[in-house]
């Protein structure tokens, strides 16, 4: 019983530190999805991904060892695996599963599914903003995600390595300081640096 409260230990320690390795980009797509408050600390999260990554990586190493560590027989005795190190071993693939997803996330967020964008009418404009503050393909998904919410806006394109985001809306019912203030919403400073055209 104590070695399965260990290994629940070690299995939640690493799921915490994988989420928190990926926080980051994790909290701008959940603040955009979920409107929640402001992410503006989550990129202030990005300098300590490295150290989370370790301690995660640390983690999963000293469960694995607990769990494939050979056992001493006795002379003559049977070595057969006990129930609960089965039960402790599945737990643990699973953790590391959940891990490996989470610390991933940065790579995978972009390819999350776009929300359907609504046909270009002839009243349509597209300006380009600057966006200060995004460090990974989850901050393009929660700008993507949250400013597409925003009535009249119909197609969003975000780029965080040029740290800009291409608008195509309605100038009648969105403009472009509605766009910059939900970008302030997500912890991001922006700027129009293409007038609508």
């Amino acid at each position: 019983m104590e070695d399965t409260k260990k290994s629940l230990f070690l299995g939640m320690g690493t799921m915490l530190a994988a989420f928190s390795a990926s926080l980051c980009c994790i909290l701008p797509v959940a603040v955009a999805v979920l409107g929640a408050g402001s992410a503006a600390f989550a990129a202030r999260l990005e300098p300590l991904r490295p150290w989370f990554l370790g301690f995660t990586a640390l983690l999963l190493g000293f469960a694995f060892y607990r769990a494939y560590r050979p056992e001493a027989c006795a002379p003559g005795g049977s070595c057969t695996v006990p129930v609960s190190r089965r039960r402790n071993r599945i737990v643990l693939w699973t953790v590391a599963v959940i891990a490996a997803a989470l610390t991933a996330f940065p790579y995978y967020a972009s390819s999350l599914p776009q929300a359907l964008a609504a046909e270009e009418s002839a009243a349509s404009v597209t300006a380009l903003f600057h966006v200060e503050g995004m460090t990974c393909s989850g901050c393009e998904a929660g700008v993507r995600l949250k400013i597409e919410k925003l009535h009249g806006v119909e197609r969003v394109e975000a780029s965080y390595e040029k740290r800009q985001a291409r608008v195509t809306y309605n100038p009648r019912t969105v403009t472009p300081e509605r766009i910059i203030k939900e970008l302030k919403e997500l912890g991001y400073s922006g700027r129009t640096i293409a007038s609508p055209s």
